[in-house]
């Protein structure tokens, strides 16, 4: 979403110099809000259910709602397939393998019974189609051919799956084969189970969809009766009773009875259901979405710390002000009983007495909460607001920022969901039209640019940008570089592009040109064309990588990564950003 960095005069802070110059700044932004609730709700126990174990765990706070035996180590049949496609989009986010690889099918992959995918010796799959046949119709061929695909042999293969259960922290799983045949070394918990499915969702998005589809045909399998692909279905029938439900694995063996990780979405949460050892289909499918139903209907998540917000205000000595906000270090969200938000105690405690300068890394006071009886607490640091001047103002002039880039939309994020990608691109537009008339931007002399392939934009944002830039194109003080529609290979695709396009109508040829090249030639056509390369950039939202922003221009850029998410980044924030970047020594490869 697109919000602008704004900096507000804040005297206290300014005892502390951080005079620097530089010329560009990056800034990844996002927004939260908070709730209201009143109502208290009377929580039933969780419902009985005759299973070897259970557990209900929400996957966005890691709360626990419900549970049996939940650590207890079991057979877990095809629930095994949840690992096997992990480690599997792991080779594919690494680039060892692609989607359209061919893969050739062994006799011990085609042979190795139980369910199937119809795969033959002679055949050449595609991963890409091994997948699909692994999770919608749970084939043990399809895991078993990708395993050997990927490891060379499916033994090896499963090295790497305990490797990646011991890196998330799976501490009652082990795994000997891909498929999930019973063997006495091969084993999981439910809750093991819950935490590989809520990970898979938040890592893997763009293959979480596979789960929910109903069912699967496969081209080279075809029935000699009817001359047609064989059609199978997806064993998890609670995708049909409920629309909220949308995921993920069945399994079954005779020791390990009927298993079931089931997850569904609703208002905004998503729980998942992990049932194990039920003694028939339709109980781990009733018993899994008794589970769901029970998270629904009596709880909720709630922000109970909002680190964008201020907690009160603390007296200060021989400050240039006489009190200042508090905010906490870090927002919570939990999970808790419908209604209940408003029993939870919150106590402030103040370590008395500040006196300023005020140490920014240190905390002033400490905020404890009391909820499931428990007391939880959490450090308190100074508060500091957003002003009201888009990105620049005193702060930015007199650190000798004249430059800042925000990346708004990427060209991956067209990947989302039509509505969301229909939402973001409004706000950007929004916000766009607003700076046109704000008399700030002007009052500042702003220039506002675009950078990215503007072109696949829609047309009424395409004119707002170059509204703005009309509007703006004579000021030079400031500049601020919108990054929207951008990726930073297609810069440098774009870029050498243009050079080729120039170079082509001086009639030399291919050879000549490749002789040529160099650097300086294509660095005129980047987007960022005329500005110098950014000095700083600054990484939010816990995130330790680039993204693909900039990669040609920050090559000697100084990288700064925090925590915190926007709205909740504030000066405070900024600043230390600022001082960490004063303490380094540049070298530029000397």
């Amino acid at each position: 979403m697109l919000w602008f960095l704004e900096i507000m005069d804040e005297d206290s802070l300014k005892q502390t110099d951080y005079k620097i110059n530089m010329s560009a700044l990056f800034i990844v932004l996002m927004c939260f809000f908070i709730p209201k609730v009143n109502a208290i709700v009377i929580v039933p126990k969780a419902p009985k259910i005759d299973v070897v174990s259970y557990v209900l765990l929400d996957a966005e706070t890691g709360s626990i709602i419900a549970k049996l035996e939940e650590t207890k180590p079991v057979k877990p049949a095809s629930i095994t397939k949840l690992m096997t496609a992990y480690t599997t989009f792991h080779a594919l986010k690494e680039g060892q393998v692609s989607l359209d690889d061919p893969v050739k099918i062994s006799k011990n992959a085609s042979s190795i019974g139980g369910s199937t995918m119809f795969l033959n010796p002679y055949m050449d799959v595609t991963i890409e189609d091994l997948i699909q046949g692994m999770i919608i119709v749970s084939g043990n061929d399809a895991s078993v051919a990708l395993a050997e695909h990927l490891a060379g042999s499916e033994d090896t293969f499963a090295e790497y799956m305990n490797m990646y259960a011991e890196a998330l922290g799976l501490k009652n799983s082990h795994y000997t084969n891909a498929s999930g045949l019973d063997d006495e070394e091969h084993y999981a918990s439910a809750l093991d189970m819950a935490l590989l499915a809520s990970q898979i969702i938040k890592e893997f998005p763009e293959y979480f969809h596979l789960y929910s589809e109903r069912s699967y045909s496969f081209d080279q399998a075809v029935d000699p009766t009817t001359k047609q692909p064989i059609l199978q279905y997806n064993r998890n029938k609670l995708l049909r009773r409920d629309a909220s439900i949308d995921g993920m694995k069945t399994g079954y063996t005779q020791s390990a009875g009927y298993c079931l990780v089931a997850t569904a979405k609703k208002n905004q949460m998503r729980f998942i259901a992990v049932v194990t050892g039920a003694k028939s289909a339709d109980d781990r499918n009733n018993s899994a979405y008794a589970l769901l139903n029970y998270g629904f209907r009596f709880f909720e998540n709630k922000k109970l710390v909002d680190n964008s917000v201020s907690y009160g205000e603390a007296k200060v000595w021989k400050g240039a002000e006489d009190t200042v906000g508090l905010v906490a270090h870090q927002e919570i969200i939990k999970t808790i009983t419908k209604g209940t938000l408003k029993e939870i105690q919150r106590k402030i405690e103040i370590y008395e007495p500040l006196i300023a300068p005020l140490n920014l890394d240190k905390p002033i006071g400490k905020l404890s909460m009391v909820y499931n009886d428990k007391v939880h607490g959490l450090g308190l640091s100074l508060s500091t607001d957003i002003c009201d001047n888009p990105l620049f103002g005193n702060d930015c002039d007199e650190f000798g920022i004249k430059i800042v880039t925000i990346w708004v939309f990427s060209l991956d994020n067209f990947k989302r969901e039509q509505s969301e990608v229909i939402d973001i691109l409004t706000l950007i537009e929004k916000k766009i039209r607003e700076m046109i008339v704000d008399h700030k931007v002007h009052k500042n002399q702003i220039r506002i640019r675009s950078m990215g392939r503007i072109n696949l934009l829609p047309l009424s944002l395409q004119n707002a940008i170059h509204d703005a830039e009309e509007a703006t194109k004579h000021y030079s003080r400031f500049i601020l570089n919108i990054a929207v529609a951008y990726g930073g290979r297609e810069e440098i695709i774009d870029a050498i592009q243009q050079h080729l396009y120039t170079e082509a109508k001086s009639k030399k040829g291919i050879q000549q040109i490749a002789d040529e090249l160099t650097t300086d030639l294509i660095s005129p056509h980047l987007y960022t064309s005329q500005l110098p390369d950014p000095d700083l950039i600054i990484r939010t939202s816990g995130e330790i990588r680039l993204s693909g922003f900039l990669l040609w221009q920050s090559a000697y850029s100084e990288f700064y990564f925090c925590e915190t998410h926007w709205p909740a980044l504030r000066k405070i924030d900024f600043l230390r950003a600022i001082r960490d970047y004063s303490n380094r020594k540049r070298r530029f490869g000397t």
